[in-house]
């Protein structure tokens, strides 16, 4: 969990900040959403699908992700606004994974970032990126 005042974790799927721009990306979320103030968290790779066999599904994973926190007294600048970008809070995120059955594809540094209901843990298969210890053919 982020700390407050900077407590709700927000994601932003497929998009990137090249280093030492971070405060181009809060300077960039104060001006889209009416002065909302962010904290830049960090930039994380999805890990792969993961098919029925437990096995990494090739060409999934490895998209980056941008994962910041909003000021939980800017929550009304972002929470809807935040939709038209494709912003979705880390928890609903994680949620999704969970009533699908879904292995995350998240890295545990994702999962400690949420703030909602603990009911909504998933299980973290914690695989080697080039799917080895999986048990899976070809390993």
């Amino acid at each position: 969990m982020n700390s407050a005042p900077f407590s709700q974790a927000a994601m932003w799927p497929g998009t990137t900040c090249p280093a030492g721009e971070e405060s181009t990306f809060v300077d960039f979320i104060a001006e889209q959403f009416n002065g909302a103030r962010a904290q830049f968290i960090g930039l994380f790779l999805t890990k792969p699908d993961i098919d029925g066999d437990g096995c990494p599904v090739p060409d999934t994973g490895g998209r980056s992700d941008l994962v910041f926190a909003i000021h939980e007294d800017d929550m009304g600048k972002f929470a809807v606004q935040r939709l038209q970008f494709g912003m979705r809070w880390v928890d609903d995120v994680l949620a999704n994974e969970v009533d699908r059955g879904d292995v995350s594809i998240y890295v545990r540094e994702i999962h400690d970032l949420k703030s909602w209901n603990e009911s909504t843990t998933v299980e973290v298969d914690e695989y080697l990126e080039d799917g080895s210890e999986t048990g899976c053919v070809g390993d």
